[in-house]
């Protein structure tokens, strides 16, 4: 097998692994609005704690949502070098 060859086949196993790691992230992401949901519905948003807890989950979901977003732009990435 060439170089080249090697390459591409390496940079499709790597597209791959980040398709399954985005999948995962979003899986985790709807987990997370499940837990959102129950605390909203058993402790309701005034509760401190309730509010402690749903910011977490917040922050949690927005950093989810920037690795996705990185993990997207390093699959262009790679998509771009296999076109050249």
């Amino acid at each position: 097998m060439s170089k080249i060859q090697q390459l591409i086949a390496a940079i499709n196993v790597s597209v791959t692994q980040i398709d399954s790691q985005e999948m995962r992230i979003r899986d985790f992401n709807r987990r997370l609005e499940d837990m959102r949901s129950q605390i909203d519905t058993v402790m309701g948003t005034e509760n401190p704690s309730a509010q402690r807890m749903l910011s977490q989950i917040s922050a949690t979901m927005d950093r989810n949502t920037e690795t996705l977003r990185m993990l997207e732009a390093a699959k262009d990435r790679l998509r771009q070098i296999q076109l050249v």
